[in-house]
């Protein structure tokens, strides 16, 4: 069985290599990106099933990297996406479902989660992982409530 592949994406070097040590413990195969355009680039190559991406990168943000992995992946599964943020109130997250987000979610919350082990990716539900655009359902995103994802069925 192929490990669950994971693309960071986060211009802030203390993020990308601290989420990775969370996945390699987890034995998640993994590729990290500074910006929103080198993880478009690497997410077409690496073709991941999980994207975790910081919302404000240069280049392109996070919810632009999103909106753009849908026509990337046309032809196959989308990858899972989460837009961490540094500061919360500063986003609509209510919004980031019409950009292709799954889940959005604080920095804090999500390396929370990874320490305490709350978030197992490998766990997400199939249909989940492998959805193609036309199955993506906007304006709807998962609830996240005490560091831990709540997949909405």
């Amino acid at each position: 069985m192929r490990k669950l592949r994971v693309l960071v994406a986060d211009d802030n070097p203390f993020f990308r290599k601290l989420i990775p040590q969370f996945l390699v413990k987890e034995g998640y195969e993994f590729r990290v990106a500074r910006d929103g355009q080198e993880a478009l680039e690497t997410a077409v190559d690496f073709q991941p099933d999980i994207v975790i991406t910081d919302s404000v990168m240069p280049r392109m943000t996070g919810m632009e990297l999103c909106s753009r992995l849908r026509p990337a992946f046309a032809q196959g599964p989308v990858p899972f996406t989460i837009v961490m943020t540094g500061t919360p109130e500063s986003s609509d997250p209510k919004h980031a479902s019409d950009f292709g987000v799954d889940i959005y979610i604080s920095k804090k919350d999500l390396l929370q989660g990874l320490d305490a082990r709350r978030f197992r990716f490998d766990r997400l539900p199939a249909a989940v992982r492998s959805r193609t655009v036309e199955t993506r359902m906007p304006g709807h995103l998962p609830e996240v409530r005490d560091s831990v994802i709540y997949l909405a069925s």
